[in-house]
């Protein structure tokens, strides 16, 4: 999952180990298996899941079917970090039983980065441009740049 979400290659095998240490009985088993299921966890959220499960993210429920909720999620488009879109499904217990993300390019960071701030600015340019520090001509060279001139109402 964790190269999949990364773009890579072939995942390889990685074959259970426990500690090269001598186990004597299933109790030092038990043990042995439970720290590495630990160890395990650890790596999930601080490897796999660090850069994107975080409270930034826009979470919405769009459908629900008895004890089960379809959600999708956007990230804040903060630019210059990786980022995720997708969609779960939680049980009634608010269980993660489904999940899919893909990762988005820089590019599609960027593109996402200027909508977010037009929508929350109602599509002001104006305003929009003051709120990231820029000039209105400035943004809408990038508007353009990014092919989106055709979302806003341009008056001459």
């Amino acid at each position: 999952m964790y190269q999949y979400a990364l773009y890579g290659g072939p995942v390889r095998e990685d074959p259970v180990r426990l500690p090269d240490a001598y186990i004597g009985s299933l109790a030092e088993l038990r043990s042995a298996a439970e720290r590495r299921a630990a160890e395990w966890a650890a790596q999930h959220a601080g490897l796999m899941a660090d850069s994107w499960l975080d409270a930034s993210y826009d979470v919405r429920q769009v459908y629900r079917m008895g004890r089960f909720r379809l959600s999708r999620f956007l990230p804040p488009f903060a630019l210059h970090r990786p980022q995720h879109i997708g969609e779960m499904i939680t049980d009634g217990k608010g269980r993660v039983v489904y999940l899919k993300t893909f990762r988005l390019t820089d590019k599609q960071v960027r593109r996402g980065h200027v909508l977010h701030r037009l929508a929350a600015h109602d599509w002001q340019v104006g305003r929009a441009a003051e709120a990231m520090g820029i000039g209105h001509q400035e943004l809408m060279r990038r508007v353009e740049h990014l092919g989106f001139e055709g979302l806003l109402k341009l008056h001459g």
